[in-house]
């Protein structure tokens, strides 16, 4: 039977987690991968803008999901600071809690 993992050791993750994405996003190869990112948001924005009269509605649904892809990645790796802030802040309050009782 798998370990149950407690609140904190969850925290633990997350703060890990988004501090390895902190570094790749202030990294050149992050720099890269955003500036790589933002062309290909544009791209789907244009190939959208430019076929929604004529294409099927799959091909929408197609072009829309990889939007929907391309934009979650750049929030994911743009949001990294403020998501280990709240990740930090979380471990902190949990602590506390574990402290107080």
């Amino acid at each position: 039977m798998a370990k149950e993992i407690t609140p904190q050791q969850e925290a633990k993750k997350d703060v890990k987690k988004y501090k390895a994405l902190e570094v790749l996003s202030e990294s050149e190869g992050g720099e890269i991968l955003l500036a790589s990112l933002a062309l290909s948001v544009e791209g789907s924005m244009e190939e959208l803008a430019s076929s929604y009269k004529i294409a099927s509605h799959a091909e929408l649904i197609a072009t829309c999901a990889k939007l929907s892809e391309q934009l979650l990645m750049w929030k994911v790796i743009t949001n990294a600071n403020k998501n280990k802030r709240f990740a930090l802040a979380e471990l902190k309050r949990l602590k506390e809690e574990e402290y107080d009782e």
